[in-house]
């Protein structure tokens, strides 16, 4: 097997935890090994109608190998610099074997395995499975048996706990085409501050947005809420989701007035690419499923909680 793909999904609960974080373990261990970055990392997130989703229903992959060409400033870790190549040359097999390995110990270690539906998932292969699958998954509901052969024709490594769900996530990372693409730089907290109140300048934030036009979801212009940070005891200080990686960058090393990070990482992401979204009509849409349907509507739209809307349809 040459350079390898990373993939993981479901090692989180409502209770804590993270995926991203877990991508970061991963590639510690892989820097350990001797392994690089080769690329971004990426970040996808799925069906977003997915009732067993945790909070941001996505998954991660990454890929390793020996890194060449250039490389770009992607992260920090362990106080030292993540880069990120833009090519790579081949592992040994048992280089490989030993990343795979050392990657799904990060996995186990990190995961929040002893609550209920938290189904950890890795997959690793030198080959991506075809997007078709990836569309599938942010579109549907995608049952861990329509994926299972479909890594089994990329000759895919798997490893799961549990219900094995969490093989739909990774494959459909793994799948992602990436031709429409956003970023996110995303920071993590000192491990004694997980579950305490977040220390973020709501006022710095907004000028900080104000600034960079290419940043996007920093905060709600109605109510002045805050977007970027979570509201869980996950390891999460912020995210700054942008459409330029470097306007990420710039804002990230603007934000002065918070509390000191532990780790940050950049991922390419398919936020804001909606493709979550196909053409329908009522007819055909199935349960949980999200798309761009022509009608008129038969009644005043209801405001739920959380800001979307409802409205009846006139079939």
């Amino acid at each position: 097997m040459g350079a390898i793909w990373i993939a993981l999904d479901d090692t989180d609960s409502p209770q804590g935890g993270c995926t991203t974080y877990v991508l970061t373990e991963v590639i510690r261990a892989a820097r350990d090994l001797g392994c690089d970055l080769i690329g971004l990392p990426r970040l996808v997130r799925l069906n977003p109608n997915i009732p067993w989703k945790t909070r941001g229903n996505a998954a991660l992959a990454a890929r390793f190998g020996r890194g060449t060409g250039s490389r770009q400033l992607v992260g920090r870790l362990d106080d030292r610099p993540v880069w990120a190549h833009a090519h790579g040359r081949r592992l040994s097999d048992g280089e490989a074997a030993g990343l795979r390995e050392a990657a799904w110990g990060r996995v186990l270690a990190h995961s929040r395995t002893g609550e209920p539906d938290t189904d950890p998932a890795m997959v690793a292969a030198a080959r991506r499975p075809p997007p078709a699958l990836y569309f599938r998954a942010v579109q549907t509901v995608v049952d861990p048996a329509e994926v299972e052969p479909r890594l089994a024709e990329i000759g895919a490594e798997v490893r799961t706990l549990g219900s094995r769900r969490g093989l739909v996530g990774a494959a459909a990372a793994l799948a992602w085409p990436g031709r429409r693409t956003t970023f996110e730089l995303i920071t993590y907290r000192h491990p004694d501050r997980w579950g305490t109140e977040r220390i973020i300048d709501p006022d710095e934030v907004r000028s900080v947005a104000a600034r960079h036009p290419e940043l996007f979801l920093c905060y709600d212009r109605r109510t002045r809420r805050l977007l970027v940070a979570p509201h869980t005891a996950c390891p999460i200080l912020y995210g700054l989701r942008a459409t330029d990686l470097r306007a990420a960058r710039s804002a990230h090393r603007e934000l002065t007035r918070t509390e000191p990070w532990e780790r940050w990482l950049l991922f390419t992401t398919n936020q804001g690419s909606g493709d979550h979204l196909r053409p329908g009509t009522f007819a055909d849409l199935g349960p949980y499923e999200s798309a761009v349907v022509v009608g008129r509507v038969a009644g005043d739209p209801i405001a739920r909680p959380g800001g979307p809307c409802r409205a009846p349809p006139d079939r």
